[in-house]
């Protein structure tokens, strides 16, 4: 695994450089300013970039949404010390693949770079549960949350209120079941859910009924 790592606190950088090269990953680049990780990865090239939201001069999830609207493969991670439902929700919309706290060990926060290396959407799940002690349980929060879906995401989201399977996802949509699978982890992340039923149960608590012009979306298998 390649990475570029993005912090302004130099003494985590170097802890987890020396964490992940232990290990026989390749640190690419060790960054600690919003505007070097946009340069870095296109230099660098990396598996991942591990990125911090708060830096001195800017955002990091700018900078996820400017790697994403590059183009470039990498995938993006997020450590930070903000675990709010909204945050996560708004990282996932940002195209970022996995968030982690500041607050894990340096092994935890390794193993979610390593579950994301081997294709899964990750949320740790101290992050998780931060954000879901966060979230004021109501409607009008669900609903901003599900602002986040993309159209595809949120019709996946109804099928997971009405018990399917990613098989039948799958087929109901007319796509691969990895890509499936990918949506469905999507849908977990911008809601902060840990499972596919505790999704299906923020729903349906909050008393939110599918709308007609979600049913019209079905296809016939």
């Amino acid at each position: 695994m390649r990475l570029v790592l993005a912090d302004d606190h130099r003494m985590l950088l170097d802890a987890l450089a020396t964490a992940l090269t232990q290990r026989g990953h390749v640190v690419a680049a060790a960054v600690s300013s919003r505007g070097a990780v946009v340069e870095a990865v296109r230099r660098t090239a990396p598996d991942i970039c591990l990125l911090d939201i708060r830096f001195p001069d800017g955002d990091g999830l700018e900078t996820a949404r400017e790697l994403k609207a590059s183009g470039t493969v990498t995938k993006v991670v997020i450590l930070s010390a903000t675990t709010d439902a909204e945050t996560v929700a708004a990282a996932a919309a940002a195209g970022v693949v996995g968030f982690t706290h500041k607050d894990q060990t340096i092994d935890a926060i390794v193993a979610v770079l390593e579950r994301v290396h081997s294709g899964e959407t990750v949320i740790d799940a101290d992050t998780a549960a931060a954000g879901s002690r966060s979230r004021p349980h109501g409607e009008s929060d669900l609903v901003r949350m599900m602002r986040y879906l993309t159209e595809r995401e949120l019709e996946v989201l109804w099928r997971l209120v009405e018990g399917e399977t990613t098989e039948a996802i799958a087929r109901g949509l007319g796509i691969t079941v990895n890509t499936a699978r990918t949506h469905v982890q999507n849908v977990l992340v911008k809601l902060g859910a840990h499972t596919r039923l505790q999704a299906a149960a923020l729903v349906v608590n909050a008393g939110l009924v599918r709308p007609p012009q979600a049913r019209s979306l079905r296809r016939t298998s």
